[in-house]
């Protein structure tokens, strides 16, 4: 009796595409027993099985949901693969895309994000090289996320936006998702709440000052130093109507520009342009008289001398005492335009 011989090992390759062809035509029959009416069946032991044709539908399903929740988002999301390039972006990317009149096809699917910022130039690759290098370590798996706030200038705005990148996964990298959220609002908030901060401090300076100095000059001179020192003007002036010649006069100031001061002075001796400066209107109207963008506002006499010396925007506010008579001006120039709004002219004016 020759002993018997063993079967040698089926090849597991082999056998898993037997396996694959057996479930595939048992799906197929399923489907046929069913005319297709059943999504998924039960055997005897109560397990569960999809059907093709229900688990494609579920994937559509629940693609269409992510796609609609990404899409519903505020910010501008761009998906990554694990080597940076891009994949699919939402309806904000595409949206910001089409009014920045962006030039990438696709809105930049298919480009890779990493040799965007490494190829930045100009203004913009400053930021560029640091979001690169937030972006590969969260791919590598070596930061769990990275966040950059950047300003971003437009042709009609100053804008400011928030990027984060947060990976796809948790367990093992494979891509990551990147989000630039508008946040231009909170930074303006945050700037207007900086400057009148800044404006009470020389409000608070100024009055604890009156109450413990009654040296003419030296209150003068102390209130130009706390508006430069403690309120952050580029620079400050008190003038005084001298009513023997009916000039007006720098009296005292700080932070001042030789040469800007000397145009002023100039500007306010001079009985064909006195009249006319910011300075004589404040005083002659009585009220606070602003520019704030002082290198264009035709109101400003000299607005390249004053551009020269940091200065674009300034406030004159008027001098009155109790006989309602307005003896001069106290001048708050500041190197920000726009910086002279309601809010600022309130405080001020309690001066």
């Amino acid at each position: 009796m020759t002993p018997r011989q063993s079967r040698p090992p089926r090849d597991a390759n082999q056998e898993m595409t037997a396996l694959i062809a057996t479930l595939h035509r048992t799906e197929r029959r399923l489907e046929q027993l069913t005319a297709g009416e059943i999504d998924a069946v039960t055997d005897r032991d109560g397990q569960t099985w999809l059907l093709r044709r229900a688990q494609e539908h579920l994937r559509h399903s629940e693609a269409a949901k992510q796609a609609a929740i990404v899409n519903a988002l505020p910010a501008n999301i761009a998906l990554l693969d694990a080597q940076g390039q891009i994949i699919s972006v939402n309806a904000a990317w595409r949206g910001f895309a089409e009014a920045n009149a962006c030039r990438s096809p696709e809105y930049g699917i298919g480009l890779n994000y990493l040799d965007v910022c490494d190829r930045a130039r100009g203004p913009d690759a400053a930021a560029a090289e640091p979001v690169a290098t937030g972006i590969r370590a969260v791919l590598s798996g070596a930061a769990p996320g990275y966040s950059l706030e950047y300003a971003c200038q437009s042709p009609t705005e100053q804008r400011w936006f928030l990027l984060t990148v947060a990976p796809l996964s948790d367990e093992h990298p494979n891509g990551a998702v990147v989000m630039h959220l508008n946040i231009t609002e909170r930074k303006e908030t945050q700037d207007r709440i900086v400057q009148l901060n800044r404006v009470y401090a020389v409000l608070s300076g100024i009055n604890a000052l009156i109450v413990r100095v009654h040296e003419r000059d030296e209150l003068f001179t102390e209130a130009c130093r706390i508006a430069v020192d403690t309120g952050g003007f580029r620079m400050s002036m008190i003038a005084i109507v001298d009513r023997s010649t009916m000039m007006i006069t720098p009296v005292a100031s700080a932070g001042k520009d030789e040469e800007l001061m000397s145009a002023i002075k100039g500007v306010l001796s001079s009985a064909g342009t006195a009249p006319h400066t910011m300075v004589a209107r404040a005083i002659r109207e009585k009220k606070g008289v602003v520019s704030n963008d002082s290198q264009n506002d035709p109101r400003v006499l000299f607005g390249k001398e004053y551009a020269e010396a940091g200065v674009c925007s300034m406030a004159i506010l008027p001098l009155i005492v109790f006989s309602g008579e307005a003896i001069g001006v106290l001048a708050f120039y500041a190197s920000e335009s726009e910086f002279f709004h309601d809010e600022e002219m309130k405080l001020l004016s309690e001066l």
